[in-house]
């Protein structure tokens, strides 16, 4: 895990490797994790899954447990327990645990544990999430480092996703990818969509894209 990453000036996480694609977006998030030594972080905010993390961006960024919590990722390979929840009273949420990054001779030290982390969906579906969520930890798990790499064709034809859309999810789907991607010229422009933000899959013609700020490049992505 990592506490507070790099944040593009969009908001958008930023990310360093080339074989890393965006999938999907869900704002209006509900997060937190915890830790007994370190404490607890909440915030409510927006939901990337990419084909090799989580990441959560608050909207409202606070001070808690003496800093200002910003954005938190969970790589998608030391995940574990991940369970999702459909509590009879409350919302539906996605929990599980994600052990601590750094010198573990010095975490042993001051006795951190894994972190405990929940995404609860109080508003809308997630028929369209929980499948492409469940379907990359699927690929994670068969090839693990090498699931981006594995799954990129797909993601980027446009594939992967396709057929997980719920009308009651307001998910985002990302259909081209931002422009980090500098070095891989296939995610910079891919088959699908031609004009970046406006231009949706043709299949899905029936859907709206939504438009980027002008001064933000986030992609071409589906409502």
């Amino acid at each position: 895990m990592a506490l507070n990453p790099v944040l593009k000036r969009n908001g958008e996480p930023e990310i360093y490797d080339d074989a890393e694609l965006f999938l999907i977006r869900r704002d209006r998030i509900q997060f937190s994790v915890k830790e007994s030594k370190i404490g607890k972080f909440s915030a409510k905010g927006s939901l990337y899954l990419t084909t090799e993390s989580l990441f959560f961006v608050a909207a409202n960024p606070k001070i808690q447990n003496n800093c200002e919590f910003l954005s938190f990722r969970i790589p998608l390979t030391k995940m574990y327990k991940e369970k999702f929840n459909q509590p009879i009273f409350g919302a539906n949420n996605l929990a599980g645990k994600v052990p601590p990054v750094g010198d573990e001779n010095l975490l042993n030290q001051l006795g951190v544990a894994d972190f405990k982390f929940r995404f609860t969906f109080n508003e809308g579906g997630c028929g369209t999430f929980l499948p492409i969520f469940f379907r990359i930890m699927g690929a994670v798990r068969e090839f693990g480092d090498q699931a981006a790499e594995h799954v990129a064709p797909q993601v980027l034809s446009g594939s992967f996703a396709a057929a997980y859309v719920d009308p009651s999810d307001p998910s985002t789907i990302y259909v081209s990818q931002p422009a980090h991607a500098r070095s891989n010229p296939a995610a910079m422009s891919p088959p699908q969509s031609q004009v970046r933000g406006a231009t949706p899959v043709a299949s899905r013609s029936s859907f709206v894209s939504q438009q980027p700020a002008a001064d933000t490049d986030p992609g071409s992505y589906l409502v």
